[in-house]
């Protein structure tokens, strides 16, 4: 038997919470179990919080843990406001914790990501939960889009040998047997990168409204202070080249296609992301396109390492 904890673990993913229920249900068959809770065994990716389904299992974990705000502990929700303005977030916030999300909000953008879409593990955290915890179970963090390396541990993440972008037979890490590297070039420039986006993630769930301020110093910093979305289409035409040479080809390509295909258009870059995602819109662009910018200008920002975590400035700016 599986050991089980009601409560969210440290870290832990929601759907991990989750596939640990089943363990503890009795239920003898995955569609039983995912038929009473009303989520479709397609719904289990990891790193698409505005939809319908982690909504739902949010809500059904509440009970377990009503002293956590689980949008913002237990799901990769924090980050994807750099990718909304602050008050879309904290209105999607509000309707997502009283489960009134009737849609799901992602863009579709399996053509323009590169790498690993796919559930990720750590061999050494999966060792290291089991130790502690009794079992193994899916982190967050190691599911955020882009990141090749254990935030902990720094090595490469790994997926399951048999694809796995959905959790629908609610498998926890200790229970795949054969395992594959994440697709991508591993580097120094990689780890650093994972660290990095740790850190902002961390900094999104202290607070999430920050990010808005992170942002408007990073088109000051550019000399782009217009708030015209063409006018810095326009601007970034120049840039993007800069942010290619900069951070190099070969590990921009780790997470946008755009990079790995050779593409000549300036549309699809990540400065070019930026400004679509300023465009106004139904669907949220995912937030690789903010993280991967800030990264590029994380000395100037003073978001490297040996700086305070928490850069950002008190108060919200109009981006």
């Amino acid at each position: 038997m599986i050991p089980f904890y009601f409560a969210v673990l440290p870290g832990e993913h929601i759907y991990s919470w989750f596939a640990r229920c089943f363990w503890l249900s009795g239920k003898l068959r995955r569609e039983e179990y995912l038929r009473q809770k009303k989520v479709s065994y397609t719904d289990l990716r990891p790193n698409e919080p505005l939809s319908q389904a982690m909504a739902l299992v949010c809500k059904t974990a509440v009970q377990f843990n009503p002293k956590l705000d689980l949008p913002m502990c237990a799901t990769p929700m924090p980050i994807w406001a750099l990718s909304m303005e602050p008050t879309t977030f904290l209105s999607f916030l509000k309707r997502y914790r009283g489960n009134i999300v009737s849609d799901d909000l992602h863009m579709r953008e399996f053509d323009m990501l590169a790498g690993t879409q796919e559930w990720k593990a750590c061999k050494t955290c999966i060792a290291e939960d089991i130790e502690k915890f009794g079992c193994s179970m899916w982190h967050t963090k190691h599911q955020l889009s882009g990141c090749l390396n254990c935030y902990k541990h720094a090595a490469r993440l790994v997926t399951p040998e048999k694809r796995m972008s959905s959790m629908g037979a609610l498998q926890l890490p200790h229970q795949i047997n054969r395992w594959q590297y994440a697709s991508g070039a591993d580097s120094k420039l990689s780890q650093e990168f994972s660290e990095f986006y740790s850190r902002i993630f961390d900094m999104s769930i202290e607070d999430a409204a920050c990010l808005s301020d992170l942002k408007y110093k990073f088109w000051k910093l550019l000399g782009i202070e217009s708030r015209s979305v063409s006018q810095k289409q326009l601007a970034c035409v120049d840039l993007e080249t800069q942010l290619a040479d900069t951070l190099g080809i070969p590990f921009l390509a780790n997470m946008f296609t755009y990079y790995s295909e050779g593409k000549n258009s300036h549309n699809c870059g990540v400065l070019a992301g930026l400004t679509k995602i300023e465009a106004k819109g139904y669907r949220v662009r995912n937030p690789i396109f903010w993280v991967t910018a800030l990264f590029w200008k994380r000395r100037e920002l003073h978001l490297v390492k040996s700086e305070p975590a928490h850069a950002c400035a008190a108060g919200i700016h109009s981006i």
